[in-house]
């Protein structure tokens, strides 16, 4: 549904990439907002979150996936706003791909013992330990791509 939006809003591939990340940060910080207000959760910045459950389940604090929409908001926002065109190279892509798969493997990481274990793991689980090296060493690389891309800059005809 939101990359339909932003396929709607946007012409490029890079604008309507821009858009849909905006798009996801922005309902992403909104939904923790939501909750914070609502229910009084988050109660801490490093309460775990259960992000998503394909194809297993996605585990971590809160605020790592909040990073990375405060990151799309951002990057895409600034994409948004400017009247140049932007590209990515082929070394951009594959550094936000590479970044992007550190970060999904942080998130999944906690929960692989589960894997083998089946669904009666799950009800004594609880995930030991985040690995915020991944974590980071994925969102700057992620953080690196997109700056390449607004470096790409030139004006639009």
């Amino acid at each position: 549904m939101i990359l339909s939006m932003a396929w709607l809003a946007e012409k490029g591939f890079v604008r309507v990439f821009a858009a849909f990340v905006y798009i996801f940060g922005l309902w992403d910080i909104f939904y923790y907002l939501w909750l914070k207000l609502t229910i009084g959760w988050p109660m801490s910045w490093i309460e775990w979150d259960i992000l998503f459950l394909i194809p297993w389940v996605w585990l971590g604090p809160w605020i790592a996936p909040a990073l990375i929409a405060a990151l799309f908001v951002v990057w895409g926002g600034w994409v948004l706003a400017s009247q140049q065109s932007f590209r990515f190279t082929y070394l951009s892509v594959s550094i936000f791909v590479i970044g992007a798969g550190l970060g999904l493997a942080a998130f999944l990481q906690p929960a692989f013992p589960l894997l083998t274990q089946g669904a009666d793991a799950f009800k004594q689980f609880f995930p030991g330990e985040f690995w915020w090296g991944l974590f980071i060493t994925g969102y700057v690389l992620m953080a690196v791509a997109l700056i390449q891309v607004l470096r790409s800059a030139s004006r639009q005809p």
